[in-house]
């Protein structure tokens, strides 16, 4: 089988500057490796699939709002060859998300399973609701 690559501008790439220019970092379209997030009332959750990826190649970075994912991987040494068609990246990826909230850096959680990175990210206490005690003021006479 013979893998050719389409030589038109790239539709998913088209989108991705589209987002990134009016969202900023933490858009829904990517070309790096495919990503769920979401957030319950305590914290957000970043799910990526890096199937073939080992722990020492990702890195996870935290500031304020902002998660980073990078993956990296090391040119492998290669005898020659002709390739016929090659889609992995040997380089590796970037994705960057936006949140809503800024995170407590000191408590964030990554693990590694299944080809899934889980990214745990919870709430700075500042951005959590906090109820406020009402006093009773008496009145003056």
């Amino acid at each position: 089988m013979l893998l050719t690559q389409n030589r038109r501008p790239s539709t998913t790439a088209s989108l991705d500057r589209l987002f990134h220019d009016f969202f900023g970092a933490g858009t829904a379209c990517s070309s790096g490796p495919a990503a769920d997030l979401w957030e319950d009332e305590d914290a957000a959750t970043l799910q990526l699939e890096v199937a073939g990826w080992t722990m020492s190649q990702l890195e996870v970075t935290v500031q304020q709002d902002v998660v980073r994912v990078l993956g990296r991987r090391e040119k492998e040494a290669t005898p020659k060859r002709r390739w016929l068609g090659r889609e992995r990246k040997p380089a590796g990826f970037e994705r960057a998300f936006r949140l809503p909230f800024e995170v407590d850096t000191a408590h964030v959680e990554a693990t590694l399973k299944d080809g899934v990175l889980e990214v745990r990210l919870p709430k700075s206490e500042d951005t959590l609701p906090r109820r406020i005690e009402v006093k009773d003021q008496p009145s003056p006479s």
